[in-house]
């Protein structure tokens, strides 16, 4: 007797839920970068509810760094790829269920699918551990992704896996999938943040309206609402003293931003704040480095879990940097290497320019008056119920790590209610 091939209705309820659970992930796939890009344009994640509860901090993780550089995109682009790819081979699977003919060979591509969803998740959430924090939506993920396991492998017909030729479709069907949405999302992965509208900013009279009548609606409304909570928000004292400054001390928009030497967004908040110096009139700025490690090992605010120490022996290097005249120049330079920085390289960069000396750094970097400064800094930053990195604060209040925001608030000698602010739209409630 011929074995009967897989293939009838009893199957489409199944894959019409597996259908959904691929789109579900799609969809928080999508609202994970939306976040992101709000993160990276200086405002705050939902997610980001404080220091342990933070998707931030595992997205400024090493393993989230080097998969955006090796791929050109995100992790929560990953997430949109992988619920395309679940979502497409299950979508096929019902057809092909609901028109009573075989499918074997589909159910292995959705179970394909599966284990990769299944081995993504275990990696991740072991970075999310390493980084000791806690990112919730990310958790969302693996429950759907656990949820499209469960019903791939138990709520369809065995044999679990096809034989012979019918290997063709579970393994080119979500191939193609996937590489064709890998190449369509390199689309949008590859379009510039939006920091990058000070490209139209200008130190010249009329600069500011100007910049402000380029905007998008969204984009004002943006600044709109970045400005009123800028005006909620008090100041704490009293205030440390400066311990290093760049700019002037008489400057009307005194930043000071707490950053941790793996946060690639405090990488380009960095370049953000090189080119509003470039692009603002001069004396208009000034701004103070301050140090908050994501690593339990050195911050106590931090949940344990953290790795390596190389975020500790980052802030400790920087801050035995301060009195050097390279100061800057160094920490432009561990920004720079940071996905690849050890112990061994942020002592080789930080004597490079031979302001102090190897010995020196590493008994600078041991002693406990170090240690002291680091813990003030910390301390410093707790006022400000840090989130994650960068923090800012601007003239002593919490601000947003804004770009088009700081270029504003510089235009208006720090003035939010400047009269050539009228022109924005009314604020809008928003999230921080």
């Amino acid at each position: 007797m011929s074995k009967k091939p897989i293939g009838h209705h009893g199957h489409a309820p199944a894959a019409l839920g597996l259908t959904l659970l691929g789109l579900a992930t799609l969809g928080l796939g999508i609202f994970q970068w939306y976040e992101l890009r709000i993160v990276e344009s200086g405002g705050r994640a939902v997610c980001s509810v404080n220091a342990t509860v933070n998707c931030e901090t595992v997205w400024n993780s090493p393993l989230a760094q080097a998969i955006r550089q090796a791929l050109g995109m995100p992790v929560a682009a990953l997430g949109i790829l992988w619920g395309v790819v679940a979502a497409a081979c299950a979508a096929w699977l019902l057809l092909r269920a609901r028109r009573g003919l075989p499918v074997r060979d589909f159910v292995g591509a959705v179970r394909l699918t599966a284990l990769a969803g299944l081995l993504s998740i275990a990696v991740f959430a072991a970075a999310s551990f390493g980084a000791g924090a806690l990112c919730l939506t990310c958790l969302g993920t693996y429950v759907l992704v656990l949820a499209f396991a469960a019903a791939a492998f138990f709520g369809l017909p065995r044999p679990f896996f096809p034989t012979g030729g019918e290997w063709w479709t579970t393994l080119g069907l979500p191939s193609v999938v996937a590489i064709v949405a890998y190449l369509l999302l390199l689309i949008p992965a590859r379009n510039a943040p939006p920091a990058s509208l000070l490209a139209n900013a200008s130190s010249k009279p009329g600069g500011l309206e100007a910049f402000l009548a380029g905007m998008t609606a969204q984009d004002r409304q943006a600044i709109s609402d970045n400005l009123a909570l800028y005006r909620l928000e008090g100041v704490p004292v009293p205030l440390p003293p400066e311990r290093n400054r760049l700019g002037d001390a008489g400057a009307p928009v005194k930043v000071v931003e707490w950053t941790d030497i793996l946060c690639s967004h405090c990488k380009r908040f960095n370049e953000v704040l090189e080119n509003l110096r470039a692009i603002l009139p001069p004396g208009s700025i000034a701004v103070e480095a301050r140090n908050f490690p994501l690593d339990n090992a050195c911050n106590p605010l931090i949940p344990p879990g953290g790795v390596g120490g190389v975020r500790c022996d980052g802030a400790l290097a920087l801050i035995c940097l301060e009195s050097s005249a390279d100061f800057w120049k160094l920490r432009d330079k561990l920004f720079e290497a940071q996905t690849s920085l050890t112990r061994e390289k942020i002592l080789n960069i930080s004597t490079s320019t031979g302001s102090i000396s190897s010995a020196a750094l590493e008994a600078c970097m041991a002693s406990p008056d170090t240690l002291a400064r680091l813990q003030e800094d910390i301390r410093y930053a707790e006022r400000y119920h840090p989130s994650g990195t960068p923090t800012i604060s601007v003239n002593g209040r919490l601000a947003p790590a804004s770009g088009s925001f700081l270029y504003v608030l510089a235009m208006t000698a720090g003035n939010p209610d400047a009269p050539a602010l009228a022109a924005l739209p009314p604020p809008a409630k928003r999230r921080r």
